[in-house]
């Protein structure tokens, strides 16, 4: 440990007595450890965190599928499926769809959910106010109840912890606020409410598929073995309903697959790959840098050598120096990766992450960022220090420092020259043929003019527009006057 002390005290002497090195290197590593740690934590929430479910590994979504691919389920084929099934612990519902908010003059479009009453017992969320749906929420006449989101709670609601029981306008109809979500991954999730789905005799049909379907697995039930059941079912209605199920057979998918599917996947280890070769290149150029910084340095470690310093002594000192300018890279990369962090979960579009994915700096990513740090500093200073220590002495002191293993340093330094331009042109390549494939895809014939197109929502009153003439009549004046 003395010598450790050592080494550690006379590397930080050394590398402030040449700040413009060291500010260079260390900045050079921050840039390339921050972007590579904020990347490795997006993959990390999304590929190996778990959900944030009570088991989700039993948690599957379950599609009705052609031959063009899967679609969404009929309420006829969906009751069917939950009462012939026996590999799940239940079957539960939902779609999505826009709603107007009307508590005020001025009425807010949002969008909210319906489901069946024991979605939320499915997933495993609680109610931070009030209470769950209860299966008589699922009865037609008594479903006028609604869950709130946080998000939509604090921000149209002002956080008002009296509004359970109390009633709101949706989309022209008095529901009762009966909850509210505590905060976390379902304020990330598109729906801002939701209501229970009940079914009227006359919608229970197999002609219209619009809804989406989650189960849990029983325990030692496996997908495969679900997926054969289902299989079966599948076969069994195709047989019974020829006219509307001839063509329709089941998909079981594993929750988190449906949530970010395996081009995603390909698409953020990329990423990484492509962050991690920033970081190569970055590590080439700060030992190119401790490579010139050396020849200085010649006589001062020749002088050592002659004073009784060991070649193994030597070289410790020189890694210790290298990982010193790496771990002062490193702290700064995790603040650089913190503000990194904040941004992607800013900038990204929601559908492109799964809201349950929880971007930040966890004890996994941080515990990478110290093993990448450590790695890099023997990287990059692996090279510099085993040529430092095994110069020539007798030369070295002949010449003053001035040329002492300038020849082994310079073979050294044109490979990492060329090591740093292939990865650079590597890179380069990678990024040109990413921007073709977009520009092309930009210039792809959609068969309709978009240019000089805007869309746009205009939430109605359903306060005072009470049938669909005079909703019509209303949107054609807001035409006529634009």
């Amino acid at each position: 440990m003395g010598i450790l002390k050592q080494n550690i005290v006379y590397g930080l002497r050394t590398l402030l007595k040449s700040p413009g090195f060291t500010l260079t290197s260390v900045l050079t590593l921050a840039l390339g450890i921050g972007a590579t740690t904020a990347i490795f934590s997006v993959v990390y929430t999304t590929l190996f965190e778990p959900m944030p479910y009570p088991k989700p590994e039993q948690l599957v979504i379950v599609w009705s599928k052609t031959t063009e691919g899967r679609t969404s389920v009929s309420t006829a084929d969906f009751f069917d499926w939950r009462k012939r099934s026996n590999s799940f612990q239940s079957l539960e519902a939902w779609s999505g769809g826009n709603i107007n908010i009307s508590t005020s003059d001025r009425p807010q479009q949002v969008e909210g959910s319906i489901m069946t009453p024991g979605f939320n017992t499915l997933t495993g969320s609680k109610m931070l106010l009030g209470r769950d749906f209860l299966p008589e929420d699922g009865e037609v006449g008594k479903d006028k109840v609604v869950i709130l989101s946080h998000r939509l709670w604090s921000g149209h609601f002002g956080s008002n912890r009296e509004i359970i029981g109390k009633p709101i306008r949706l989309s022209g109809t008095t529901y009762t606020v009966i909850g509210v979500t505590p905060p976390g991954y379902l304020d990330r999730m598109p729906f801002q409410l939701w209501v229970p789905l009940a079914f009227a005799p006359d919608q229970i049909t197999r002609e219209y598929h619009w809804m989406s379907v989650m189960g849990r697995l029983k325990d030692g039930v496996t997908i495969a073995q679900a997926q054969a059941e289902m299989d079966g079912i599948a076969k069994q209605l195709a047989q019974e309903y020829p006219k509307t199920n001839a063509n329709f057979g089941v998909s079981v998918e594993p929750l988190h697959l449906d949530f970010f599917p395996v081009e995603k996947q390909r698409n953020l280890w990329l990423l990484l790959g492509a962050v991690g070769f920033l970081l190569l290149i970055g590590c080439v150029n700060v030992a190119n840098l401790m490579l010139a910084r050396a020849t200085t340095r010649s006589r001062e470690v020749a002088l050592r050598a002659a004073l009784g310093a060991s070649r193994f002594r030597i070289f410790g000192q020189l890694i210790t120096e290298s990982l010193i300018v790496s771990i002062a890279g490193g702290i700064l990369g995790v603040l650089l990766a913190l503000w990194l962090t904040r941004a992607i979960v800013v900038m990204l579009p929601n559908s492109l992450l799964p809201a349950e994915a929880d971007i930040r700096l966890s004890l996994p990513v941080l515990l990478f960022t110290v093993v990448l740090t450590m790695l890099t500093g023997l990287l990059f200073g692996t090279a510099p220090a085993w040529q430092s220590s095994r110069m020539n002495l007798i030369e070295v002191l002949k010449q003053g420092g001035r040329t002492g293993g300038s020849g082994a340093r310079s073979s050294a330094r044109r490979v990492l020259v060329v090591a740093e331009f292939a990865l650079a042109l590597t890179l380069l390549a990678a990024g040109g043929l990413w921007l073709r494939s977009f520009w092309n895809l930009t210039k792809v014939d959609l068969g309709v003019k978009t240019e000089r197109i805007l869309t746009f929502d205009v939430p109605g009153s359903f306060e005072r527009l009470k049938d669909d003439e005079q909703v019509n009549a209303y949107y054609t004046q807001i035409l006529e006057r634009i």
